[in-house]
């Protein structure tokens, strides 16, 4: 009974000393990795504002074709007509 609680105790101990090892090797991983996830970020960051810049260029783009096509319809009756009918079907 003693030598199985010695053996046990001795591998709890291990199982400490390798989670310890552990989790000291991830805290220096996670601090050499934290400049280069800034930078990530950053980055990413950047990147997303200027998506966003592009693609509400984009969109008043087609509401200026939108409201040109309108007014072109407005002015020629037949072609509104077919317009409506056009956007029924689809």
């Amino acid at each position: 009974m003693r030598e199985s609680l010695h053996k046990s105790q001795t591998i709890a101990d291990d199982v400490v000393s390798i989670l310890g090892s552990f989790d000291h090797r991830l805290s220096a991983l996670e601090t050499a990795m934290r400049p280069t996830q800034n930078t990530f970020y950053r980055k990413a960051h950047g990147n997303i504002d200027k998506t966003l810049k592009a693609a509400e260029v984009i969109l008043a783009q087609f509401d200026l074709s939108r409201q040109g096509v309108w007014a072109h319809y407005r002015a020629f009756p037949q072609v509104q007509a077919y317009a409506y009918a056009y956007a029924r079907l689809h």
